[in-house]
């Protein structure tokens, strides 16, 4: 659907780092890495290549620029990461915390939930779900749950008596608790087992009531951010996909989680949108949902509204380091899978095109159908734009996405505010006659645009729609877009949000406005103008999400 045409206006990654701000606070860490379970079989429960290194690379981080030292940040990685271990070394940390103190507790691995695709009868809210220790067996559903670290049963009690001590918790675990996910991302892997297996073990967990967690948000001092929501899963980017040649790059060429790779970037000060020194939990939500949006992720942040997630990341006040600029990119990046010299000379003569075997932001899939030659299109995040296309159709789309890169690829490497697009519900995927609102927002004063790029590389301007709409905005002003209800045509579609502290030269003097149309190759050639003017002075900021809706 075009967001334009509407008729009306959370398995879990988390980060536990109990932060808080006295001058002698103790800061302690808790990592943990299960990269194998050798009770499973790897058809049940495939091993993970990033779990050792995320837990080695969030040491070194917080050893470097966030206060921790050697003697306070202790590791469980591979067997000794068993469910006793586990349990024993959250136990201790709840004994020893105290007002003032941060604890950092980082689980990455396995997870699993009831939350997969084909069970959502069960009514339950998003919830952290249960982890698989090194030491997990195999067997009925009773004995494999019996040996799992269950949010309700296990964390909960644990996170309670965190909370009560008075000291300030961030929650983060790298692990799927989905069973299941409506779209794949090439090259990376789920951090859940198949469906197949998932299945059997819904019943048992459904009746622990794994919603319970967060679905109240009973903490006041404990900030929670998952890295994808109940329908999607967690990825782990393998070695082979990891390297500067590879599609999936991370920050230090070896494998990590997809989440923890982002939130190593963020750390390192990535997460410093508007370059003022400081990370709020909010402001380290909005780089990571960003950052993952083209890997099939959707992080969460809990609770929600409550004062705590307006503090800074680990308790303290200044980032690390600058953010890093980013240059504009226009090329449109283009893996063909496997290689077709056809198609391939004929993007080669088209403008800024190229086909790749590393990053890319289109993947073009060949198959047969009987004697003919079928191509399926789909985004660097899995979500199918084409399907059983011809060569005609599949050149004609990608020259039209030449012109969306140029929008989306364009940077301000000077950015010094910060805006973002608000869904309400916000979740991965929208159904038909699902109803929601759109908002946006900026961290100062700001005159806002809004564009969609729909699958068929339209591009539409949703806001400003109307006259009344020319306007600058407030700081943390909720901008209402519109409240809609999802109708068709259904699809993927690309957001990009730009807000500018001064007005821009022709901002809302439009031919189309309020016309709710794709723009047509001259008007868009005025918007990108518009865009590019100044893009690397300061006062300018753009954010993008990704928007999909199915019948």
């Amino acid at each position: 659907m075009w967001l334009g045409k509407v008729l009306l206006r959370e398995a879990v990654v988390v980060t536990l780092l109990l932060c808080a701000g006295g001058a002698h606070a103790e800061r302690r860490a808790l990592l943990i890495g299960v990269p194998s379970t050798p009770g499973f079989s790897e058809k049940s429960l495939p091993s993970l290549e990033g779990p050792a290194n995320d837990v080695e690379a969030l040491r070194e981080a917080l050893l470097a620029n966030w206060g921790f030292v050697p003697g306070n940040i202790d590791t469980l990685v591979g067997a000794n990461a068993s469910r006793a271990n586990v349990l024993g070394a959250l136990e201790r940390l709840a004994d020893d915390a105290r007002a003032g103190g941060q604890f950092f507790i980082y689980f990455s691995g396995h997870g699993i939930s009831a939350h997969h695709q084909g069970t959502k009868g069960f009514g339950m809210n998003p919830g952290t779900g249960a982890l698989f220790p090194a030491d997990a067996k195999d067997g009925s559903a009773q004995e494999i749950v019996a040996g799992l670290i269950v949010a309700k049963r296990d964390l909960r009690p644990i996170f309670e008596r965190l909370d009560r001590s008075g000291a300030d918790i961030f929650v983060a675990f790298d692990a799927c608790y989905s069973g299941d996910s409506y779209k794949s991302v090439s090259g990376l892997v789920p951090r859940s087992p198949p469906a197949s297996f998932a299945s059997k073990l819904d019943q048992e967990l459904a009746g622990l009531d794994l919603g319970s967690m967060e679905a109240s948000e009973p903490y006041e001092r404990l900030v929670y951010l998952s890295a994808s929501a109940r329908d999607e899963v967690a990825y782990d980017t393998p070695l082979s996909m990891a390297g500067p040649g590879g599609q999936w790059p991370t920050i230090d060429g070896q494998a990590h989680g997809a989440f923890t790779n982002g939130l190593l970037l963020a750390l390192r000060g990535e997460a410093d949108m508007d370059s003022d020194g400081r990370i709020p939990y909010e402001e380290l939500y909005k780089y990571l949902r960003q950052h993952l949006n083209n890997r099939g992720q959707t992080p969460q942040l809990h609770p929600a509204g409550k004062p705590v997630v307006d503090g800074p990341v680990l308790g303290q006040a200044h980032a690390p380091g600058l953010r890093a600029a980013t240059a504009s990119d226009e090329t449109l990046r283009v893996w063909i899978d496997p290689p077709h010299p056809e198609l391939t000379a004929r993007l080669a003569v088209a403008e800024r095109l190229a086909v790749t075997d590393g990053p890319y932001d289109l993947k073009v899939e060949v198959a047969s159908a009987g004697r003919r030659e079928r191509f399926r299109v789909s985004l660097s995040s899995g979500l199918e734009i084409l399907s059983d296309a011809d060569v005609a159709e599949v050149v004609e789309l990608l020259k039209r996405w030449t012109t969306a890169k140029r929008l989306s690829g364009l940077a301000y490497p000077a950015q010094d505010l910060r805006t973002w697009i608000e869904l309400d519900p916000d979740q991965p995927q929208y159904r038909n006659r699902d109803t929601f609102s759109l908002t946006l927002e900026a961290s100062e004063p700001a005159w806002h645009l809004l564009l969609s790029i729909d699958s068929h590389g339209d591009i539409v301007v949703l806001y400003p729609y109307k006259q009344s709409d020319v306007r600058s905005g407030a700081a943390e002003e909720d901008v209402r877009v519109f409240d809609a209800i999802v109708q068709s045509p259904f699809g993927p579609e690309l957001l990009l949000a730009f807000a500018f502290r001064e007005r821009p030269a022709g901002y809302g003097e439009w031919d189309w406005l309020g016309k709710n149309e794709p723009l047509d190759d001259p008007a868009t050639e005025d918007l990108i103008k518009m865009l590019q003017d100044r893009a690397s002075e300061s006062g300018r900021a753009k954010t993008h999400r990704t928007f999909d809706s199915v019948p």
